[in-house]
């Protein structure tokens, strides 16, 4: 479509192929707000999640304590849809400290999903998905006064991979853990 001239002479490009422009870059680079925690631990985690709109994408973590980082893809299901709020979700994460977290996601509103899973030492973790900044950084708050007065998190022993039962299982689209098959 060639640009439209505008009043004084000079072209003017049309606004809707460039509304369209800002939507596909949008599908990756539109991030939103992840805060955890651990259960028995004082370990905090934030982070983003990218690629909301596409229904797919990549969930970073980093541990605020530890300084341990998190990352692994995310997808949701139904894969397509309006938005994420109206979903429910699996992710894979592999972290620096050897710990692997597989879980799913559930939405708990329009604007806010949460998210439950467990390491290879069954140590539970509860994370929220917030596509509101300051929401997400008053769960941090909340989080962090529930986790004062915990102990650190342990040392992940170089034989907990193999003590999992869930390590060799994937996680299935509908969120249940189903074993490998073995070759």
């Amino acid at each position: 479509m060639p640009p439209m001239p505008s009043n004084d002479g000079r072209p003017r490009l049309p606004w809707m192929p460039m509304l369209a422009l800002a939507g596909l870059l949008c599908l990756s680079a539109c991030t939103t707000e992840v805060v955890g925690k651990s259960d028995a631990y004082n370990e905090l985690y934030v982070g983003n999640l990218d690629g909301r709109l596409a229904g797919r994408g990549t969930l970073e973590l980093h541990a605020v304590r530890s300084r341990a980082t998190c990352s692994g893809p995310w997808r949701a299901f139904p894969p397509t849809g309006p938005d994420l709020w109206d979903r429910e979700g699996v992710f894979d994460l592999a972290c620096s400290d050897r710990r692997r977290l597989r879980g799913r996601w559930v939405s708990l509103n329009r604007r806010e999903a949460m998210a439950t899973t467990q390491d290879q030492l069954r140590h539970n973790y509860t994370f929220r998905v917030s596509a509101d900044p300051r929401r997400a950084g008053l769960h941090f708050q909340d989080y962090g006064r529930l986790q004062a007065d915990k102990p650190p998190m342990p040392k992940l022993p170089a034989t907990a991979i193999a003590q999992s039962p869930k390590a060799n299982a994937k996680t299935s689209v509908e969120g249940r853990v189903v074993p490998r098959k073995r070759r």
